[in-house]
């Protein structure tokens, strides 16, 4: 998403980590800023307030048009963090409703979602379907499928009678397998 973004005349485009080393996993155009709030990793829920103080610090010195957290739990953190500025909040739900991965805080945090951020965004329809169910949103809830650099595979025929199946991604229960 950073890398067609940024590809577009008129965006400036940003990845902020908690922690790291400003470097990508996958590859990003030069033109993307990358950047992190703290060198290593450590257990960010005992340093809120310094959390939140780092990223007010970066908000108000760059003064976002958007930001995306790219993981709900983030929006602890965002949404107070962006109190009082201009920046559109929008949170990214990677998972679904129903995985929380025992993290209480997750739960908090699409609670808090719904009511202050300006979006919240799921992979599927029936997940935003869900939420709007669980917690009776403030702000649109709206499923976008998971960007692909790849061709769509959508107009290719199979035959309905093949037994072959073929499955990409985490191969656990929660995904079907």
């Amino acid at each position: 998403l950073a890398g067609a973004l940024a590809e577009r005349d008129g965006y400036e485009v940003g990845i902020l980590s908690l922690h790291g080393k400003s470097a990508s996993f996958f590859p990003v155009p030069t033109s993307v800023h990358l950047e992190s709030l703290f060198a290593g990793n450590r257990q960010f829920k005992y340093y809120y307030p310094v959390v939140i103080y780092r990223l007010r610090k970066f908000m108000t010195a760059y003064r976002p048009d958007i930001v995306i957290d790219v993981e709900t739990i983030l929006c602890l953190y965002t949404s107070v963090a962006l109190r009082g500025l201009d920046s559109k909040h929008v949170v990214w739900e990677h998972y679904n409703i129903g995985i929380d991965l025992g993290v209480k805080l997750r739960r908090i945090a699409r609670a808090v979602a719904v009511r202050w951020a300006d979006a919240v965004i799921t992979l599927t329809e029936r997940d935003a379907r869900h939420w709007r169910e669980r917690w009776p949103p403030v702000v649109p809830v709206i499923a976008i499928p998971n960007p692909s650099p790849y061709p769509s595979l959508v107009h290719h025929s199979y035959s309905t009678k093949s037994r072959t199946v073929l499955a990409a991604g985490h191969l656990i229960h929660r995904k079907g397998f």
